[in-house]
């Protein structure tokens, strides 16, 4: 049968949480400075994509913004969001009703993009 993906609770989740389910090719770098816990997920292929379900009203992404890195396409159940990396550290979801969401971040553009942390607020 067919695990259910486990949905994180309020809280603040590193980029190596094992609720995050990584697809394609990403690079997971250790030791860098500036970013929570030291760590990053860099993708380095358009549409390599991270997916995670959680609880609660809003969620933040965490990233690493630099001028190397291009645009995350962000869905949201069914409405869709766009992040340019280049620049800023965080992308803050609407408020949604309280409940399970579903969240996939896609790598639209641009050689990179990153994950940081994933921060769920009730």
């Amino acid at each position: 049968e067919d695990d259910e993906a486990v949905a994180l609770e309020t809280g603040k989740y590193d980029d190596t949480n094992s609720y995050l389910e990584y697809d394609g090719d990403w690079v997971s770098e250790l030791f860098v400075d500036g970013v929570y816990q030291e760590t990053l997920y860099i993708s380095t292929e358009i549409a390599n994509s991270v997916t995670f379900t959680f609880t609660g009203k809003q969620v933040i992404i965490g990233y690493l913004g630099d001028i190397d890195f291009g645009t995350i396409a962000i869905t949201i159940d069914d409405d869709e969001f766009t992040r340019d990396q280049s620049n800023g550290s965080e992308w803050v979801s609407p408020q949604l009703t309280q409940g399970n969401h579903s969240v996939v971040i896609i790598h639209e553009s641009g050689d990179f993009v990153n994950l940081d942390y994933i921060q769920i607020l009730n």
